[in-house]
Order: C-alpha cells, then sequence, then structure tokens
C-alpha cells in the first residue's frame, strides 16, 4: 500500500471516528509528511519508517472497529513516531552535511557492526547499567549484595568499552568524537541522568537497608528501577536515531 492509499484509509477513519471534529486532523499531517519526503530517498527504506508506516496501516485498516477513543490513541502515535522519524533525521542531515569528511568516514568503517551508523553509538554500553540495575533489584530479597552495588562507579562511555570485550571497542572509542551533536548532547545529558539516579538510588536504599525497613525497600527498588529503565530505554532510542530526553523535572522530583 501506498502512502498516497494510506492517506485515503485515515481520511476514512477520521470519518468514522469523528477525528475532525475532535481536533486531529491525520490527514493534513499525513499529507504534510508525503511533502516532506517526496525527495528524502532514504525515508521509505528506513527500518523505523518502514515499521510505524506498517504499523499505521494495521491501525486504519479498513476491518478496525471503530468502537473506542483508544484507535484514535494508537493512531496518534503511529503519525507522531513518523513525524519523530522524520525530524530527527533531516537534523543529523543538516548537523552532518557534506563537508563532514571525518563523520562520513566513520559511517562508512561502522557499517557493519553493532554500532549505529547514523548516531556512531553503541548500545553495548548500556551493558555498564544494566549490571547495576540487576543488583538493585535483587536488594529486596538478598541485601547483603549492598556491598556489590556500592562497588558499581559511573563510568564514561569511552571507558566503558576500554575496560571491556567488545568486538569492535577502539572502534567506538574513536568514533565518538565524531557523534553528530544532535544526538550527542542529549545522550550525554541522559547518562548524567542515570548517574545520578542511581547515585541517589544507593544512597536511598542503603539508608533502608541499615534501618531493616523491608517494605520502603521494595517499594523504593521498585519505583527507582522503573525510572533508571525508562531512561535507558530513552538513552537506547538515542543511539538508534532519537533525539529525545526525558523531562528534567521527573527526574528531579526522584534524584534531588
Amino acid at each position: 500500500m501506498s502512502i498516497e492509499k494510506l492517506l485515503q484509509r485515515v481520511v476514512g477513519l477520521e470519518d468514522r471516528l469523528g477525528l475532525n471534529s475532535e481536533g486531529q486532523p491525520y490527514s493534513d499531517r499525513l499529507l504534510a509528511l508525503i511533502d516532506a519526503l517526496e525527495n528524502d530517498s532514504w525515508s521509505t527504506s528506513s527500518t523505523g519508517f518502514q515499521g510505524q508506516l506498517n504499523r499505521l496501516k494495521e491501525f486504519v485498516d479498513e476491518d478496525t472497529p471503530a468502537s473506542s477513543g483508544e484507535e484514535s490513541g494508537t493512531v496518534e502515535g503511529a503519525v507522531s513516531t513518523l513525524e519523530d522519524i522524520v525530524h530527527n533525521r533531516r537534523a543529523a542531515d543538516r548537523w552532518s552535511g557534506e563537508d563532514s569528511v571525518e563523520y562520513v568516514t566513520f559511517q562508512q568503517k561502522v557499517r557493519g557492526t553493532n554500532i549505529n551508523e547514523t548516531t556512531l553509538l553503541a548500545t553495548d554500553y548500556l551493558n555498564h547499567f544494566n549490571e547495576v540495575v540487576m543488583l538493585l533489584d535483587m536488594l529486596p530479597d538478598m541485601p547483603d549484595m549492598l556491598e556489590d552495588v556500592k562497588e558499581w562507579k559511573p563510568k564514561t562511555y569511552q571507558q566503558h568499552f576500554l575496560d571491556s570485550t567488545f568486538a569492535e571497542k577502539e572502534l567506538a572509542v574513536e568514533a565518538y568524537a565524531y557523534v553528530p551533536a544532535p544526538f550527542k548532547r542529549p545522550f550525554e545529558t541522559t547518562v548524567d541522568q542515570l548517574d545520578r539516579l542511581i547515585a541517589n538510588t544507593v544512597e536511598h536504599v542503603s539508608e533502608l537497608i541499615e534501618k531493616e525497613d523491608v517494605n520502603h525497600l521494595k517499594e523504593a527498588v521498585s519505583s527507582n528501577s522503573i525510572l533508571i529503565q525508562r531512561l535507558l530505554d530513552n538513552a537506547s532510542g538515542i543511539i538508534h536515531g532519537s533525539m529525545m530526553t526525558m523531562d528534567q523535572t521527573e527526574i528531579d522530583a526522584f534524584i534531588g
């Protein structure tokens, strides 16, 4: 199904659910996307773009029941994600440009590796955080693991790879210097948020273990682990080409 035919299906969905009257003109937004994509050869071949496009096709299938607001929310998510993909990629393209020889060179070097070709970042770095999350989750049942938790220390992206057995670790370290700013800034912001949140969590659970407050320990580990995982998901998204960061206000509520 072409994007144009999908547009016709979305218009039909709007009519069936009365979305236009509720101020949610998906067809107008898809028209803007079609216009933006006309000269972007990468868009229709992008795995992320195609995945979201297929997701949207499923949501607006003519056989889909039109009985609740849930469907409109699902369509909203798919359309918004498509818009984010286009926005993020275009921002990266504007940053890199044809004159950034080093960036293009490293794009070629990382091709076929576990380092993302667009961002020059690798998800292996997140294993550094996954380690402490696993230990934290064990604390309610095994509080004696606290000393292992306390041994965990923040590591920079480059230091993690220097200490790792990652196959392309030297390439990952070299490429980091050429990570596009639209990805590097939110990535480093998210890493800083993770470091601060984990430090705050360790301090808090240490106090609860000392008080033998098991109930509050479980609550603290659960709530903080959820937020840490959200930040990790955010970092993973950035590594794969997103430029989104979590709202600092929400995080400050936990880490002070």
